[in-house]
């Protein structure tokens, strides 16, 4: 599936490093501050798109979570509907979109480098880059 590529604002890689800051000090919650939610809330400081604004409040639990992304076809289906292609995780740049299988399941975040930050129950999580098995530009 091809898009058109978005467009970031100039000044992306300080609104990127903002994002991440600002997440070290959210508190999580499903529907509001998960994985999915927040990635899209960094797409759209980024690039001004909002891709998740039909997912705002649509859920408040993990279950509701998955309900809602099952219908959807699954977090990565989801992300490729919005972003496009994946492309091979080696391709990924900083404030691209990177998908991770974790034992708590698939969770979303965006690369900072040979990083990516993830929300979680437990805070802002980092993950080494090569441990993500899929990745979209941005």
């Amino acid at each position: 599936m091809r898009r058109p590529a978005l467009q970031r604002h100039p000044d992306w890689p300080a609104r990127l490093d903002a994002a991440v800051e600002t997440a070290r000090s959210w508190r999580f919650a499903w529907g509001r501050n998960d994985c999915a939610l927040w990635t899209a809330s960094v797409v759209r400081d980024l690039t001004g798109e909002d891709f998740a604004a039909d997912l705002r409040g649509r859920y408040r639990t993990r279950n509701g979570a998955l309900v809602v992304m099952a219908r959807a076809g699954g977090l990565a289906c989801i992300v490729t509907r919005c972003l496009g292609d994946p492309v091979p995780i080696t391709r990924a740049h900083r404030g691209d979109v990177c998908l991770a299988c974790f034992d708590t399941g698939p969770s979303i975040g965006v690369c900072i480098g040979d990083r990516v930050a993830f929300t979680a129950p437990t805070g802002l999580s980092l993950v080494g880059l090569l441990e993500c098995e899929q990745a979209w530009h941005v």
